[in-house]
């Protein structure tokens, strides 16, 4: 099954079973070395989101995160809501640059950028979903508000960048983080 077909960037078949070996390794219970893991991070999560991207999106969509649900209301249809409840907490301007950080393919960023007529620039490390992003971005006509940057957000100190708001999600492994620039 292909679940990212002609949508932009995807792990290919023959590749998966070399990505997982190289991603396993970097564990214990796999004979992987704490100190190894820790001096090669990006490249271990990057392994990780290369194989679950298609996977998020097939179960989630373009926004990998939970949102509340209000009775008779659909996944796709909290999840924006929720999206709109930021860009509105935030008081969004249009106009305005937003980053975000750790967008994964960018649902959201479109999401938002639509809602409030801001321009938005997300920050992530992962090529894979860089590109899937990028071509959601021009699906949507959002490519000229709507762009991405990849970096390494463990390695950023800028001191320019302003918190604005946090959303912490119940689920400990799962966050996003709107920043105002």
């Amino acid at each position: 099954m292909d679940l990212a077909s002609n949508l932009g960037g995807k792990i290919e078949k023959a590749e998966v079973l070399s990505a997982v070996e190289k991603y396993e390794k970097y564990h214990v219970c796999y004979g992987g070395q704490e100190e190894e893991r820790k001096a090669n991070y990006t490249d271990m999560v990057n392994k990780y989101y290369d194989l679950v991207t298609s996977f998020y999106e097939f179960g989630w969509g373009e926004s990998f995160h939970f949102a509340p649900r209000w009775k008779g209301e659909s996944l796709r249809e909290s999840i924006k809501r929720h999206e709109h409840f930021l860009a509105l907490q935030l008081g969004l301007k249009p106009g305005e640059k937003v980053l975000d950080v750790g967008c994964g393919i960018g649902g959201p960023l479109r999401e938002i950028s639509r809602f409030s007529s801001t321009s938005v620039t997300g920050l992530n490390n992962n090529e894979y979903q860089i590109t899937r992003g990028k071509e959601l971005n021009r699906i949507a006509g959002v490519d000229k508000t709507c762009n991405f940057v990849k970096a390494d957000f463990m390695k950023c100190h800028s001191q320019t960048i302003v918190l604005m708001q946090c959303m912490q999600l119940k689920l400990p492994a799962m966050h996003r983080c709107l920043w105002m620039l």
